[in-house]
């Protein structure tokens, strides 16, 4: 068997085109289920486990996937705002934990997440190098984050603009790097996370400038009744350092001000129960529960692959009867050399040997390929399969 392996392989290398095509061809025949399989696993599998570990979400009435995916994903949908005062309201319940969710920013294209100190250990995130957040203008980053920017504490970060809110006028927030997370192999990797305050700054809904009972006449509009009005030339602080920290302020009611969702932890089951029915029928907001919403998700990723295995088997049904012809043909043409074998001394079963050796060496590579690829795939390719669902979803 050994001779016609090699008699096969040599014949093989010979015809290097014909049979890379036909191992190509072969591999995304075979591959392709096993990459879908892994694909919808992987997706299923990661998504629910964010869901249910996530007891309740309080956000406005709309569309429940797209909350869901902006609040506990940080995939940017646009959702309508709560107020600071939501998240008050079920605070003072005394029923649940309330944490502020403001999300929709970016930093240096990540998402810039607005939250509490109260998220990190409700997600079980530790930092690998630095400390958490203690002030306005820090930031803490995730492990992806520190990685494709190469920061460290000390470093800084700047806001970007986003097509979310209205930011005309409002300059880039400069934020101190003060910690890096351990890596939790999820949504925090790929996000830099702030103080809800600091959020709101980098909104523009709060803001720092030089003192104006202090500022020159050129800056000076006018002064009527002890009140200042200045112009364009007062100069507005885009860093938050000890020297100018105490310059910053924020106008109007801070209940007013926008979240876009809030993380409700129950007590107890009793508690979650009872909020739910707090929130069953208004008008307004919608309290529910991430799981229910993913497995929703998960259903339609489901029928969309069972759309997909059809075409699969159809397109590999084409490409099996595109390799048996193939093959057939090109043992005919082998009819001189075949014979010429013969002449040799070769026997017919050994011929037939030689020939199944070849089918068998291109199966067994185009095999080894697709399971290669299913491998990957499944183990790293996670995060860009999630982000792709949830862009299009």
């Amino acid at each position: 068997m050994k001779d016609s392996l090699y008699l096969a392989w040599r014949y093989l290398r010979h015809h290097r085109s014909k049979t890379l095509l036909l191992v190509l061809s072969l591999s995304v025949f075979l591959g392709l289920p096993l990459v879908m399989r892994a694909m919808s696993a992987v997706i299923q599998q990661s998504l629910m486990a964010r869901a249910e570990s996530t007891p309740l979400l309080l956000g406005k009435k709309g569309s429940s996937l797209d909350l869901v995916v902006e609040a506990l994903y940080f995939q940017a949908k646009g959702v309508e705002a709560l107020t600071a005062a939501d998240a008050r309201e079920v605070a003072d319940t005394g029923l649940a934990q309330a944490i502020p969710m403001r999300t929709g920013l970016l930093a240096q294209q990540f998402p810039l997440v607005g939250t509490s100190l109260d998220y990190f250990s409700f997600r079980g995130l530790r930092t690998a190098d630095g400390r958490a957040l203690a002030t306005l203008g820090e930031c803490v980053v995730g492990a992806d984050v520190a990685a494709a920017l190469d920061l460290r504490p000390g470093d800084s970060i700047l806001t970007s603009p986003s097509t979310l809110f209205d930011l005309a006028g409002v300059y880039p927030l400069r934020l101190q790097v003060v910690g890096i997370l351990r890596p939790s192999y999820g949504p925090d990797d790929r996000a830099v996370f702030v103080d809800v305050k600091t959020a709101w700054v980098a909104e523009g809904l709060g803001h720092g400038h030089q003192d104006i009972a202090t500022a020159g006449a050129d800056v000076l509009l006018k002064r009527k009744d002890g009140a200042a009005t200045a112009n364009a030339k007062l100069v507005q602080y885009n860093e938050i350092t000890d020297a100018n920290a105490d310059t910053f302020h924020f106008h109007g009611d801070p209940a007013g001000y926008p979240l876009s969702a809030v993380i409700v932890a129950p007590n107890d089951d009793k508690a979650g129960v009872l909020l739910r029915g707090r929130f069953v029928n208004d008008p307004a907001r919608q309290l529910l529960r991430p799981a229910q919403v993913v497995e929703g998700l998960n259903a339609q990723i489901f029928r969309f692959e069972r759309v997909l295995q059809i075409i699969v088997w159809t397109v590999g049904l084409a490409t099996a009867l595109m390799f048996t012809l193939v093959m057939v043909l090109s043992w005919r043409l082998r009819a001189d050399e075949l014979r010429t074998m013969a002449r040799l001394g070769c026997s017919r079963w050994k011929a037939v040997q030689i020939m199944g050796a070849e089918v068998f060496l291109m199966v067994g590579t185009s095999v080894a390929l697709a399971a290669f690829f299913g491998f990957v795939i499944a183990h790293y390719g996670d995060t860009w399969l999630q982000n792709l669902v949830l862009r299009g979803s």
